[in-house]
């Protein structure tokens, strides 16, 4: 039996699936990437250092804000910059906002018309009138909060190498403050519909990997984590991964110690549900209880979990920022930075999962070499080895039901092409 995809909709980017099965035997399981090499590693090298935050940003439309925020850390891990508190916080507004964006897009109007065989999103939104509206505000609120802080919605302007250039407007950040209680009660709203959806029955046993903290739910800052080890330091855990390359594979693949392994709003939770705000932290506990969670289909309610987990940390982060009243002294980036040799490491926990940049500078301030590994990347071949498994259960299915259960799989991973042939 051979199973061909040409087109997966509802993805961020263009991809492609090819399946056989020979005898019940899974033969191939291949995601077929249909985007080119954008090579925008070699296109920021022997640039100024100040454009890498600024050309990465446009690497993803959906997620430029954490490729711009990565790339700030990194820079700054290379040239011994330590930011204040005000500008972490802001930080953190600008990714928690990017994954409400982001997670309210793939759950309500890309995930959820697949458990109710809807193929036609207008339709979708026809019959849920309510919930559309209620997803709307949450992806408007996140916009909005990024265009205060950030200058824009998409691609931030004002965030700079040990700050930013300039102080968020105080009123809009209060407004902010005020529409996020609207948001936190869309959010647990929508997270019941995920909570009831009837979510295929598949377990595979892999390897989660995210950042990890003792003092919050890690998305900014923290360790690396993986199952075998105590959480490490990046530059310490990044030789554990080796980049792939194949021919006539535009994406470089990842493996941990040889495996593949899963990234990604799961990965957080089953590394750091412990940390997870009281709201999200509810929703958690009694969809997943205390064991770690192999049924990679349940990605989408863990993101649905995390929306209401950065519902309440928008609250939480814009409360202490209004509280301590920073002036620009403790926001504004310096006015000059000196430039030296140095090798700097960025991480960061983007929607889909952990993401790395990775620079090489020079004393005239240029950048010399650059690697960006990205969650997809990260997490291709696991979604692959998932399929290997998930196939032979689907081979009595009528082609057009098999082809949508290989579908609802890939697209509970959340794959964004663009990312992975950056």
């Amino acid at each position: 039996m051979k199973i061909v995809i040409d087109h997966i909709a509802k993805i961020e980017g263009h991809m492609g699936f090819v399946g056989h099965i020979l005898k019940g035997n899974v033969a191939k399981a291949k995601l077929e990437v249909k985007e080119g090499a954008r090579l925008i590693e070699g296109l920021i090298i022997g640039r100024n250092l100040e454009d890498a935050p600024l050309i990465t940003s446009r690497i993803c439309g959906v997620c430029p804000v954490v490729h711009n925020i990565c790339s700030l850390k990194a820079l700054e891990d290379a040239l011994k910059i330590e930011v204040l508190d005000g500008v972490k916080i802001l930080r953190k507004l600008l990714l928690a906002g990017q994954i409400l964006q982001s997670h309210s897009l793939h759950l309500f109007f890309l995930s959820l018309p697949d458990f109710f065989k809807l193929d036609h999103d207008i339709k979708f939104v026809d019959e849920f009138k309510e919930e559309s509206k209620k997803a709307t505000q949450i992806r408007k609120f996140a916009d909005k909060l990024v265009e205060t802080i950030g200058g824009r919605a998409i691609h931030p302007t004002s965030t700079k190498i040990g700050g930013f250039g300039r102080v968020p407007d105080q009123e809009k950040l209060k407004n902010l403050l005020k529409e996020s209680k609207k948001a936190l009660k869309n959010a647990k709203d929508l997270a019941q519909i995920f909570a009831d959806l009837n979510y295929p029955k598949f377990k595979r046993k892999t390897e989660f990997i995210s950042l990890s903290s003792k003092e919050e739910y890690a998305y900014y800052d923290g360790k690396i984590n993986a199952s075998d080890i105590n959480p490490l330091p990046a530059k310490k855990f990044l030789p554990k991964i080796k980049e792939i390359e194949s021919p006539f594979d535009v994406v470089k693949r990842a493996k941990y110690k040889g495996k593949s392994y899963m990234v990604g709003a799961l990965a957080r939770i089953n590394n750091n549900r412990d940390q997870l705000n009281p709201e999200a932290s509810k929703l958690a506990e009694k969809f997943f209880g205390k064991d770690i969670d192999y049924n990679t289909f349940h990605n989408v309610f863990a993101q649905a979990i995390e929306v209401v987990h950065f519902a309440e940390e928008v609250t939480k982060l814009l409360e202490e920022y209004l509280s301590e009243n920073f002036g620009e002294k403790e926001i504004l980036a310096p006015d000059k930075i000196r430039a030296k040799n140095g090798y700097g490491i960025g991480v960061c926990e983007a929607p889909r999962g952990t993401l790395f940049h990775i620079y090489w500078i020079t004393n005239s301030g240029k950048i010399s070499g650059c690697n960006i590994i990205t969650p997809t990347a990260q997490f291709l071949q696991n979604l692959e080895n998932d399929l290997k498994v998930f196939l032979p259960d689907l081979k009595k299915m009528k082609e057009k039901e098999r082809k949508r259960k290989i579908k609802m799989l890939i697209r509970a991973y959340d794959p964004c092409i663009s990312c992975a042939t950056h």
